[in-house]
């Protein structure tokens, strides 16, 4: 049944105390009148973006935005629904601008409007932080390929002038300048896994679908892969068909049988009586290869250091790691029968579609 927080504030709570905790609080806060003008500002908001209270007072939010068509967003949304959230670039008075999230909701006192109230995080290290992490690495993909096509085309051309010993030698020379190019195109893959908004992201995915687009881009050319997965949904984002084509073709690359098998199947734990709302979906991605010892598992995903190189090592797998925590699941290894490796992924399974 609906009702109005604010009918059953308790008594005790003086309004003294709500005013303490909106001049408190670390984000800068405003408060407008049911026409969006200004009422209110807290002190984190006049040292935010230096401009007094007297300045900001009687003033339209459009002076701290810098887009008119977002504050009309923002008013058509919480008159709507009566709350608003989302990114947003703001202005100060000595026009520096400033990124981040903002949250806007109506006030309401006795069942009636009597206003709005906005509250803005200030996320503009951590924007520069990831364009200029996304600039390195385009720059480093960009230099690493082409001095790899350069090295690889003068030892190409040496080929023709080595005797048998020196060429096998040459052979591991290109092979290692292949691996470095292919350990750059997977940082291309996975390079939005850490964005700060992929929690935010997180949705339900169809998972049988997901599984046959990952099927369909795995660049195996030999062996055979079966998959019998139900049409079920699990929380994951747009990342995981290549996380699971990752895992597909370290399981036949890796595989040293005569006819390499790989298959994929799914299976629902339910849950405990103690949380009976947290079922989960786990996708097992078995293979008929040499298997992984135990001493191995947990440096496969990075999770413990071996070698200044070892995260070079599997860097797709130490990427599958990471979302599969970022989706809140799991994956780990368990052996196969009669041989080979089972990577299970565990997902949570939403709670409606």
């Amino acid at each position: 049944m609906d009702s109005d927080v604010t009918d059953q504030t308790d008594d005790t709570i003086a309004p003294e105390h709500y005013i303490q905790a909106f001049h408190g609080t670390q984000n800068a806060a405003i408060i407008t009148d049911k026409q969006y003008r200004i009422l209110d500002v807290n002190d984190q908001c006049v040292k935010q973006f230096s401009y007094s209270r007297d300045e900001l007072r009687g003033e339209l939010p459009i002076k701290l935005l810098t887009d008119q068509r977002l504050l009309e967003e923002i008013t058509d949304t919480v008159e709507r629904s009566g709350h608003w959230s989302g990114h947003c670039e703001l202005q100060t008075a000595d026009n520096r601008r400033i990124y981040g999230y903002g949250h806007a909701r109506e006030l309401r006192y006795n069942g009636h409007s009597i206003g709005y109230l906005a509250v803005f995080t200030d996320k503009t290290r951590d924007r520069l932080y990831e364009q200029s992490l996304s600039i390195l690495n385009r720059v480093l993909r960009h230099n690493i390929r082409n001095d790899a096509n350069v090295v690889l085309g003068h030892l190409e051309l040496l080929s023709d002038e080595l005797n048998n010993e020196q060429i096998e030698s040459l052979t591991i020379a290109i092979d290692r300048v292949n691996a470095m190019v292919s350990r750059a195109e997977t940082t291309r893959s996975f390079s939005g896994i850490f964005a700060e908004n992929v929690q935010s992201a997180l949705r339900p995915i169809r998972l049988d679908t997901t599984v046959s687009d990952a099927v369909a881009q795995a660049d195996v050319s030999s062996g055979h892969i079966t998959v019998d997965v139900d049409p079920v949904w699990v929380v994951a984002d747009q990342t995981l068909t290549p996380a699971i084509t990752a895992v597909i073709e370290n399981a036949i690359k890796h595989n040293d049988s005569d006819h390499p098998c790989v298959e994929i199947t799914t299976s629902v734990q339910p849950g405990t009586n103690a949380a009976p709302d947290t079922d989960r979906l786990t996708l097992s991605i078995a293979d008929n290869g040499p298997g992984v010892s135990d001493d191995r598992r947990e440096r496969i995903f990075g999770r413990e250091e071996w070698t200044p190189v070892h995260h070079g090592q599997g860097l797709s797998l130490f990427f599958v790691d990471r979302l599969m925590d970022l989706y809140g699941g799991t994956v780990r290894i368990t052996d196969n029968e009669p041989r080979g490796s089972v990577f299970k992924l565990q997902f949570r399974i939403p709670d409606s579609i």
